[in-house]
């Protein structure tokens, strides 16, 4: 059975170089994860545009005021962290200027990882982060926070 994500609430409000989001989702149907190591349901994934074959817009990813940086390839945090929030730290580059820094809080904690898949394709996104449970939810809710030119990592928002 095919099952269906319904966005209950999004709201954004107005801001100032900002775009802030709650989402609430629903999951009707069944779905049931392969029994695979490392099979997970991945309720928010974030991924930065590859601009260089060293370098993304991200500079790098947060939990909370942890900073990682980001590898060549490779697990970008390994063992997950379970945590409430995360993100994608932004910056400048000749690709894009101000990039945003992606926060997102998740309404109950999640284990928080992340890979890094080396590519030569310049149109490639590379950086996928994201929060992971051992089974398909069936409602969950974050909110995500996306503003340009701030370091959001050691003054986390509640949004």
């Amino acid at each position: 059975m095919v099952s269906t994500f319904l966005p209950l609430s999004i709201s954004m409000p107005p801001a100032n170089n900002a775009i802030i989001a709650q989402i609430s989702t629903t999951v009707t149907g069944h779905v049931v994860l392969d029994k695979r190591p490392g099979e997970a349901f991945k309720p928010v994934m974030l991924s930065s545009m590859h601009i260089s074959s060293t370098r993304w817009d991200t500079q790098a990813a947060f939990i909370g005021t942890q900073t990682f940086a980001l590898p060549q390839n490779g697990w970008i945090i390994q063992p997950p962290i379970v945590a409430q929030n995360f993100g994608l730290q932004g910056g400048t580059s000749a690709w894009k200027t101000n990039a945003p820094t992606i926060e997102v809080t998740l309404n109950q904690g999640r284990q928080i990882t992340g890979w890094v898949t080396p590519s030569i394709d310049p149109n490639n996104d590379n950086v996928g982060y994201w929060c992971a449970t051992s089974k398909v939810l069936p409602s969950w809710s974050f909110s995500v926070k996306a503003e340009a030119g701030q370091n959001l990592l050691f003054s986390p928002s509640a949004v």
